[in-house]
Order: C-alpha cells, then structure tokens, then sequence
C-alpha cells in the first residue's frame, strides 16, 4: 500500500495535476484581489464622474434660477418706477409732489436698472435659449422708445393729464409684456411648474 501511495506521488500525471493545482492557486490568489481593485477602482471613477455631472447640472440650475429672479426683479422694478411717474400726473390720481419724487426715483435708478438688464441679457445667452435672449434685447429697446424717452420727453414739456394718461396706458401694457416675458424666460429655462418632474 506504501508503495502505491509513493508510486502515486511520484508518477508524471499527479506531479503535473499538483503543479496545476499550485499554479491555479497562487493566480487565483493574485489575479481575483486585482481583478477586484480594478473593479472597484473603475465603479469608483463612474462614481466620481457621475458626482461631477450632478454637481455641474445642480450649478447651472441654480444659475439658471438666479437669471430668472434677477431678470423679474429687474423687469418689475422698472416697469414700478416708470408706472408711479405717470400715475401722479393723470387724472385720477394727481399729486405734484409725489409726481417729483417719482420721477426722481425713475431718473436715479434708470441706468443701472438697463445696465442689470443688458448684464442679464448676455448671461441669458448662454443659460437660455439665444431666440429669449434676443426677446429681453428687443423688450429693452422697445422700453426705451414707449416709456423712457416719452417720460422724460413729457416731464420737459410739462404734458397735460391726457398725454400723461396715454403714457401711462402705454407702461401698463408694457408690464403686462414684461409679465409675458417672465413667464416665457420661466418656461424656456424648465423652471415652470409644469416642467417639474415629482421626486
């Protein structure tokens, strides 16, 4: 029995299955550890560039978010300052005092009002689409032709109650214009409520 055993540990056919059996041992031992790191370090790397995506599209959000505040706050400021100017000189409401004070908070503030708006007008370039960036352009401008020059044209002039009254008309429909504006900026950035998809 001794003998089958020794004939059996050294026959060509058990050394080489033993061999084997040592060969697969030391590689799996090597090779499943560093098939496991890079596994690991590759799940790592989705991880890592998936963090960064999220990060990236929470920050353009939030841009797009502070477009929108800064672009109402803007529209609607301007669209105030210019309606109380009016407001004080038409009929239903006329106050020359107030109508002073108006129209010098309308002249104090203007400027950097526009300055804001062409600021938020270029940024919406690139967080908007380029079609609403050209429609905050073309509002300004339109602003400037039927509410600013005529305002300070017809507080030169010292205009009538009626050429105030008209102005005034003129500035209500442009808020409601602004009002639209806002609303299509809100929409065209996926910030409206119906864009909004439940957690």
């Amino acid at each position: 029995m001794l003998r089958t055993v020794r004939e059996v540990l050294t026959s060509a056919s058990f050394v080489e299955k033993f061999l084997l059996l040592l060969l697969t041992v030391l590689v799996s031992g090597l090779a499943v550890p560093m098939v496991l790191s890079y596994n690991a370090a590759a799940a790592s790397q989705r991880q890592k560039s998936a963090d960064a995506a999220r990060a990236r599209d929470q920050a353009i959000l939030d841009a797009q978010s502070r477009l929108l505040d800064d672009f109402a706050q803007t529209v609607l400021s301007y669209e105030t300052l210019a309606l109380d100017v009016s407001w004080y000189q038409t009929a239903t409401a006329r106050e020359d005092e107030m109508y002073r004070r108006a129209f010098a908070r309308y002249s104090e503030r203007v400027v950097d009002l526009v300055a804001r708006w062409r600021a938020l007008s270029s940024r919406a370039r690139t967080l908007a689409s380029e079609a609403v960036a050209d429609k905050m352009d073309a509002f300004l401008a339109d602003v400037f032709q039927r509410q600013d020059t005529p305002i300070v044209q017809l507080y030169r002039k010292r205009a009538t109650s009626q050429e105030w009254e008209a102005q005034h008309q003129a500035s209500v429909e442009m808020l409601s214009r602004g009002h639209g504006l806002i609303s299509e900026l809100t929409r065209d950035l996926g910030l409206a409520r119906t864009n909004m998809q439940a957690p």
